[in-house]
């Protein structure tokens, strides 16, 4: 048998330090009908997701929250480390990614290291690594709108133009539904 379909994960690769990392591309993104980081991740080996709203991570105490090889199962759980573009990402007050501030339809690639890897993101156990395309020379956009179960309404914009050295992309991602059961509702507005 022939497989000739794209993989769910772009890569697994280890580097020369044996740091394991797994990628999921943009197409694989796409592919999932992702909105959020969790959905973007589900399919990744090692890496555990939990989810209690169609829309939305964050139920409060017990939340739905990304876990890799077991680490972020603390409340807060400050052990995952989140970057975009490299830089840290976290919500300040507990030190600890929100999935909810994390937009998926402007990335290029998320990375996900699994383990300890201070030569690659410093001091933490693990981490995510978004990293956000990058305006190809010329004009392009892309729109797409979804709806679904419980009155869910997703909706995503991409646009980019590039002259030369200058470039620029703007995203832009809406979701809002009215959830499985009492108080599963949520929203989510992203921009980038």
């Amino acid at each position: 048998m022939r497989v000739i379909s794209a993989p769910v994960v772009q890569e697994d690769s280890v580097d020369r330090f044996g740091a394991l990392r797994a990628r999921v591309g943009a197409e694989q993104i796409r592919d999932l009908d992702a909105i959020d980081l969790a959905a973007a991740l589900r399919r990744v080996p090692g890496v555990t997701i939990s989810r209690w709203n169609p829309v939305g991570a964050f139920g409060g105490g017990s939340g739905g929250g990304v876990f890799v090889r077991g680490h972020g199962t603390s409340r807060p759980g400050g052990e995952i480390k989140t970057f975009i573009d490299d830089v840290p990402f976290y919500m300040g007050v507990w030190n600890h990614p929100l999935l909810d501030l994390l937009p998926v339809n402007a990335m290029e690639a998320i990375s996900v290291h699994k383990g300890p890897q201070p030569q690659v993101v410093g001091n933490t156990f693990s981490a995510i690594r978004l990293s956000s395309r990058a305006a190809p020379v010329g004009t392009h956009g892309d729109l797409s709108v979804a709806t679904g179960s419980f009155n869910t309404l997703v909706q995503q914009a991409n646009a980019s133009v590039r002259a030369g050295r200058l470039g620029v992309a703007v995203a832009q991602g809406y979701a809002r539904s009215d959830g499985h059961r009492v108080d599963a509702d949520g929203e989510l507005v992203n921009g980038l």
